[in-house]
């Protein structure tokens, strides 16, 4: 195709199909060399139509920010809230040093643990998102999966505004539950109810029988609220905290002997006569029962590696 003039010194060279089959557009500027853009995902309009006109000129001019639009072309990064599999929250997102938007899940967040830093996940990606500050810290692209053993190199990538704030506590929320999930896997998420809630204030403790901000010794009154917090389990109960700890011991050990089961009847599908497409789509389904199982820790790293070869060796009959 000829060169065509889209205004401010930029013109789209070339249109159609990339190597690895997107569409595609390449735009320069002056001599300068092509720059190839995918329309999915950044030029939906141009991706629809595949035309070049006034409405995907300017579509080309925003996604590059230039001209009158040079002054703030920062789209809210976060779209498309949803609840997953898990029962906790994902969203759509688009960080700076990413070309497409990715779907990212929210880890669940237990009673008691600190909701103001969330942490999320993608396919290739991994970090956390400050609450209060609004601070996206990601790692880069690992296209094998990035897991907590990444996090160390997470970096700052963006600042989200108040608007995407709301929007990921409000979805956050909303899938608050202390057994989220489906009823094969159930995860705790009750601490997400308390991502709106404020910090409370630090209140300075009091020295020997005297506090520091009154300088009386605390009254029989406060003696008695004290003693009934303890009573009422405002401490630790370790008896409690043992008996949830088993809780999860039992729910790892049911989680193993469902991948096992979901293995034999793997083995007995690739042995049958289903036709190619519906072994590959039951052989897709078990990896990624794995790898949710994974994610929420219900396996560890060893039982993931021990796993997905058996998983191989079924899919290769052998």
């Amino acid at each position: 195709m000829k060169p065509v003039q889209i205004g401010y010194g930029y013109e789209v060279a070339k249109m159609g199909m990339d190597t690895n089959g997107n569409f595609s557009v390449w735009v320069r500027s002056l001599n300068n060399r092509a720059k190839k853009i995918q329309t999915l995902g950044n030029l939906p309009k141009l991706h629809r139509s595949r035309v070049i006109n006034a409405a995907t000129a300017g579509e080309i001019l925003e996604y590059l920010g230039v001209g009158y639009l040079n002054r703030a072309r920062k789209a809210n990064p976060i779209d498309r809230t949803h609840k997953n599999i898990m029962g906790t929250a994902s969203f759509d997102a688009k960080f700076p040093g990413m070309r497409k938007p990715q779907d990212f899940i929210v880890y669940p967040i237990g009673s008691g643990q600190d909701a103001s830093n969330l942490l999320i996940q993608s396919d290739t990606r991994i970090g956390r998102i400050d609450l209060k500050t609004g601070k996206v810290t990601l790692t880069k692209a690992h296209p094998s999966g990035a897991y907590n053993h990444h996090l160390h190199e997470a970096k700052l990538v963006e600042t989200l505004s108040g608007e995407d704030l709301l929007k990921i506590k409000g979805a956050v929320a909303a899938t608050a539950s202390g057994r989220a999930g489906s009823s094969i896997m159930l995860t705790d998420n009750a601490g997400a109810i308390d991502v709106f809630a404020r910090n409370p204030a630090k209140k300075k403790k009091a020295v020997g029988r005297r506090s520091q901000i009154t300088g009386r010794a605390p009254s029989a009154r406060l003696k008695r609220r004290r003693a009934k917090q303890k009573v009422q389990g405002y401490f630790p109960n370790p008896s409690k905290a043992f008996d949830e700890q088993m809780k999860h011991h039992a729910l790892k050990d049911t989680i193993h002997a469902e991948i096992i089961t979901k293995l034999e009847a793997l083995h007995k599908v690739m042995r049958g006569k289903a036709n190619l497409i519906a072994k590959q789509a039951e052989a897709s389904f078990v990896q990624g029962f794995i790898d949710c199982a994974y994610k929420t820790k219900m396996i560890t790293r060893p039982e993931l590696s021990r796993l997905g070869g058996m998983l191989s060796d079924i899919v290769r009959n052998k």
